[in-house]
């Protein structure tokens, strides 16, 4: 790759740049070899390529070749790669071909590389490339998010671009001078990406999301008045905007992720326009529901597009895009290139599609004729409608599935423009007349909108989202294929006191009970000889204190025991014979108690230990970290959780990881790839500004697992915040004073605090990523035993940082959210998150005000989580526990759908009631009747409804902690699950 060529930004070799290395490298020359990969490159590059040779999983060897920047620099670099290219093992050369660049770097090469050429046989392997891109890996899963991201502002920018038409057709004069041309439509149109229009959005889609991954795919394209040119490569020219028919295209790349959307705006149409429009919409949807499918060849849809074109009118098979190179339908692979020629929707393309593949779809017609037409720029139009789609699996419903979201509906694509002539306009009177937009929205002012509503379309949207949970969930369990979700048996662990009996201490030939800590064992006479126990074996030991003497009784850990399991025994042969019971008698009560006493004690130490073992399991060691010789610095920090000893210290960057140097104590190291989500929360609504780290693994601080670090800095003293003023009486002029002073050292603090951490981003080489909590989206709840305030983050999760205990769930490890005690007349409704490892406890956040009930939904369904909601209280622990039993089993057994169940009947509840019921009734679920009758609620779970059982509460006790204080408690009920099947039980 030579220099950037900015008129051919799409290059095949730049886009192999950015899947490889997500940069594009110029004046560097790579050669891929299947056991060894060669980089050619300048000394800068080189370092930064370095890293690739750290990873211990890496599919080949790398070695990279420094180039200096003196004369025939280059040629001594290239040099070294001619025993590889002069070599008989390499006959075949992989190329590709179309590319062209230029530059000093490329100059050389082709004069080193033209002999070595003579005799070796080139491939072009551009189809190739391709055909590995179609297909997203499981690598590159994020590459849903970006693309959906991608065409979510391609879809607003195109909503904006159209309300911009509007006004300037709204204010259309044909005997005006200054009238809009296309380009500097375009060039409007193309200022809006920028941070202040992604803030006046306020979408979580689009403000979580930073303006420097942003970009045009191409300048906005604006074409009416007669010529129109369909090409991709279409450009907007300098005559002026006609209020014609209007043809507006629009292209956004998002992290080198493309999207597209076109759409035709239609002033005055005939009604022949109306009907060709329509079957241009009419065909691109049964495209995507019937047609558009894995397997399916490039050329079928083609075939059966026009086909169907053909049916609804024979005389628009002329009017087909033929000199654009894909007739009707443009199809093109959109990602990491806007445009992949490999898979054109043409007849002559037999390639097939394939589940995954991000296309898109463009069907026009174009020189269609308007005799009706007055004004000759508006006899010749042209229809365009194109839209980013995903190709589905077979049989998993409609085989295309639309990315981009922009009405296309008649009623929002046509308008009448409403100009009075100027005759009538004179013969107006001067008085003051309200003003009237020309535009009309439809052309009947009294027609029904038929678009669904956002509610509408939110349950749609989920009910997609828990098919497309249920059938992840199969393709997870069928088969065994779930690793991290299979059971781990347990192994048969062998306790060894003594490896022979010389080893017994010398004490034991009095024949009494000995207690060995050293070995941790209970020696005990049996039948004149001393038999060690380890004290694993034990289960318990029990005293009995009579008048003259005092039995010792001893259980033995042995098969079949009812009662509570012991974890982690597991017997080398269950039908062995086994010890159950010993029983001792002694008149010295006194020894037989410090016996009792040491025992528990020594089994107290062990469970003590097993438990410290059980929870250091999950903690790794890190790697060294690699110093800097001058790193960066924030000063004066504090770091939270921290020991007894408050103070503050230094926060540094190093090569590879953080740095805390707190005054006189232990330095805490943190490395890059341990850093799952680095948060930066600024001091607007706090009285701290922070940066909070969450691991991947914990860590060991001051013998405490830690896996949220926090390093922050406190804005002042809080008691001026609650009026402890030095002085008693403040005028105006002092209380303004102050109040600036603090508004200016908040916002130094913030600069400091994101300026420090957007370097950690920069340093971690994409490693980790910089995220920022949404305070708009943000509500109350109890996750914990206290209130607070809990917010949603750019990068979805749900944090909160302002003081411990920390929370910071990342929603990517969310499976689905439910929402309980949702209905008619509480004030408040809990949230349960269940894990994809459903060995995880759900967590529970209790004590959500209803009236967020509606932000906390649309912030869920935005960021593609399967949301439900019902109007109990569920036992999880039970739950989870049967779904563990045999998860293959709960997901062939309709799943998740039994949530959906009681959000059907909380929705009868609601629509069936005939009046308003006053929130101090509690609902129809809050009487005594109703706790009488649970069955008859459809319940998704049977089992022992409203009971009051102790044991039930405490296995629920994380899920209902503060709830005790809610005036809404009483309407709360537990529903436990079945010990087989998912199925509702009605209560007699």
């Amino acid at each position: 790759m030579g220099e950037q060529n900015e008129y051919k930004p799409y290059q095949k070799t730049t886009s192999l740049h950015r899947w490889l290395l997500g940069f594009e490298f110029v004046d560097t020359l790579i050669v891929l070899k299947k056991e060894k990969v060669y980089f050619v490159t300048s000394q800068k590059k080189a370092k930064l390529l370095g890293s690739l040779g750290n990873y211990s999983d890496k599919a080949a060897e790398i070695e990279i070749i420094e180039r200096g920047k003196e004369e025939g620099a280059n040629k001594t670099a290239f040099e070294k790669l001619e025993p590889i290219l002069k070599g008989e093992e390499t006959p075949r050369i992989g190329i590709i071909k179309k590319d062209e660049y230029d530059g000093k770097f490329i100059q050389e090469w082709k004069a080193f590389y033209g002999p070595f050429s003579i005799g070796k046989i080139e491939v072009d392997v551009t189809v190739g490339i391709a055909l590995s891109w179609s297909v997203k890996d499981k690598d590159e899963q994020h590459m849903k998010k970006n693309l959906k991201t991608a065409s979510t502002i391609s879809s607003k920018l195109m909503n904006q671009f159209n309300d911009s038409i509007m006004k300037i057709i709204d204010k259309y004069d044909d005997d005006s001078d200054s009238k809009v041309t296309h380009e500097q439509l375009a060039m409007k149109t193309e200022d809006y990406l920028n941070e202040e229009w992604l803030k006046k959005l306020q979408l979580l889609t689009v403000d979580k999301y930073p303006i420097d991954s942003l970009e045009w795919c191409y300048t906005p394209i604006v074409q009416s008045g007669g010529n129109y040119n369909l090409k991709p490569s279409a450009e907007s020219d300098n005559n002026p905007l006609d209020p014609g028919t209007i043809i507006c295209s629009v292209g956004v790349r998002y992290k080198s992720f493309c999207s597209n959307v076109s759409r035709t705006y239609m002033i005055d149409p005939t009604k022949e326009q109306e009907r060709n429009y329509g079957i241009l919409v009419e065909i691109q949807e049964k495209l995507l529901t019937s047609v558009i499918k894995d397997g399916v060849t490039c050329s079928e849809v083609y075939n059966k597009a026009k086909q169907l074109l053909e049916s609804k009118d024979p005389s628009l098979k002329d009017k087909f895009l033929k000199d654009c190179g894909f007739g009707l339908i443009f199809f093109a692979k959109i990602g990491i290139e806007f445009r992949e020629s490999t898979f054109l929707l043409s007849p002559n393309c037999t390639r097939e599609l394939k589940a995954g593949m991000v296309l898109n779809l463009v069907l026009g017609l174009q020189n269609l004729e308007n005799p009706k037409a007055t004004d000759q720029r508006r006899k010749k139009y042209a229809l365009l409608v194109g839209d980013t789609i995903i190709v589905q699996k077979s049989g998993s419903g409609p085989g295309g599935i639309l990315l981009t979201d922009v009405k296309k509906s008649q009623q929002e694509v046509c308008f009448e423009l409403d100009i009075k002539p100027k005759a009538e306009e004179k013969k107006q009177p001067s008085k003051p007349v309200q003003k009237k937009t020309a535009v009309l929205t439809s052309k009947l002012r009294g027609e029904e909108n038929n678009e669904m509503s956002a509610e509408q379309k939110r349950k749609l949207h989920q009910r997609e989202l828990l098919a497309q949970k249920n059938r992840e969930g199969l393709a997870r369990f069928e088969n065994g294929n779930d690793k991290g979700q299979a059971k781990v048996a347990a192994s048969f662990k062998r306790f060894e006191s003594y490896r022979k009996e010389s080893e017994l201490p010398p004490t034991v030939r009095d024949l009494k009970i000995h207690i060995d800590k050293r070995s941790e064992s209970v020696i005990l006479p049996i039948f004149g000889q001393a038999v060690p126990f380890h004290i694993s074996t034990i289960k318990n030991v029990v005293k009995s204190d009579d008048q003259d003497h005092m039995d010792l009784r001893f259980n033995f850990v042995t098969p079949g025991q009812i009662g509570k399991k012991e974890s982690g025994m597991v017997f080398e042969n269950p039908n062995s014979k086994f010890i159950k019971m010993l029983m001792f008698r002694s008149v010295d009560k006194e020894t037989y108690t410090h016996l009792h006493d040491e025992i528990k004690q020594l089994q107290t130490m062990i469970k003590k230990r097993e438990n410290e073992r059980q929870e250091l399991a999950d903690i790794v060691e890190q790697a060294r970290l690699i110093e800097s010789r001058k790193p960066v610095v924030l000063p004066y920090v504090m770091a939270r959780p921290q020991d007894s000893k408050k103070g503050t210290g230094e926060l540094e960057i190093h090569q590879n990881g953080l740095r805390y140097h707190p005054n006189g104590r232990k330095v805490i190291d943190v490395l890059f790839t341990n850093i799952q989500h680095l948060i930066f929360q600024p001091c607007d609504q706090e009285m701290i500004v922070l940066i909070h780290l969450h691991l991947r693994n914990p860590i060991m601080i001051s013998n405490k697992k830690i896996r949220d670090l926090q390093f922050y800095r406190e804005v002042g003293d809080v008691s001026d915040e609650t009026g402890n003023r030095k002085r008693r009486f403040y005028g105006d002029e002092d209380e303004l004073a102050a109040e600036e002073e603090e508004r200016k050292r908040k916002i130094a603090l913030n600069h400091e605090f994101k300026n420090f951490a957007k370097k950690i981003e920069l340093e971690s080489r994409g490693v980790v990523s910089l995220d920022e909590p949404i305070p708009d989206l943000g509500f109350d709840g109890v996750p914990f035993k206290t209130q607070v305030f809990l917010q949603p983050t750019r990068r979805d999760c749900l944090v909160h940082l302002s003081e411990p205990p920390f929370l910071c769930i990342p929603m990517s490890d969310v499976e689905l959210v439910h929402l309980e005690r949702v209905q008619f007349g509480l004030k408040n409704f809990d949230m349960v998150l269940i894990f994809k490892d459903f060995k995880k406890t759900p967590a529970h956040i209790n004590i959500i005000p209803t009236e967020k009930l509606e932000i906390v939904k649309d912030w869920l369904d935005q960021i593609d989580i399967a949301v439900t909601e019902g109007p109990h209280s569920l036992v999880w622990n039970s739950i989870m526990k049967t779904i563990n039993d045999d998860p293959l089993g709960f997901f062939q057994t309709d799943a998740w759908n039994f949530l959906m169940l009681e959000s059907d009947v909380d929705d009868e509840m609601e629509s069936s009631a005939s009046e308003y019921q006053d929130s101090d009734d509690g609902g129809s679920y809050g009487s005594d009747d109703s706790d009488s009758d649970v069955g008859s609620n459809d319940s998704a779970f049977s089992g022992s409804s409203g009971s009051s059982d102790g044991s039930d509460d405490g296995d629920d006790a994380s899920g209902s902690s503060g709830s005790g204080s809610d005036d809404d408690s009483n309407n709360k009920r537990k529903i436990e699950a079945p010990s087989n099947g998912m199925k509702k039980k009605q209560k007699k």
